[in-house]
C-alpha cells in the first residue's frame, strides 16, 4: 500500500494540486485557489482557480504530489 505524504508550504511549481481535505486547488506560484471537486467542468474550473483563499488560511494547506494517470489535464512542470 502506497502511503501518501502529505507536505505544507509551496509546491513546486504551477498547476492543480490535491489537498488533504480531498479537493484540487490551483496553486498559481504565491496563493491558493479555492478547492474543486475532481467532477467539476473545465469553465467552473477555471473560475475556481481564479478565486484565491485568504492569505491567513495558506498556511494550513496540506497538498501532495499524487496524480491520476488519466487525468483531464496532464501536469506539467514549466
Amino acid at each position: 500500500m502506497n502511503k501518501t505524504k502529505w507536505n505544507k508550504g509551496k509546491p513546486p511549481h504551477v498547476g492543480w494540486w490535491q489537498t488533504q481535505s480531498n479537493w484540487w486547488r490551483w496553486w498559481d506560484g504565491s496563493q491558493w485557489s479555492y478547492g474543486a471537486s475532481a467532477h467539476v467542468t473545465k469553465t467552473h474550473a477555471a473560475r475556481i482557480a481564479k478565486t484565491k483563499i485568504p492569505a491567513h488560511n495558506a498556511p494550513n494547506i496540506e497538498w501532495c504530489d499524487y496524480y491520476p494517470i488519466n487525468a483531464r489535464v496532464p501536469r506539467v512542470q514549466p
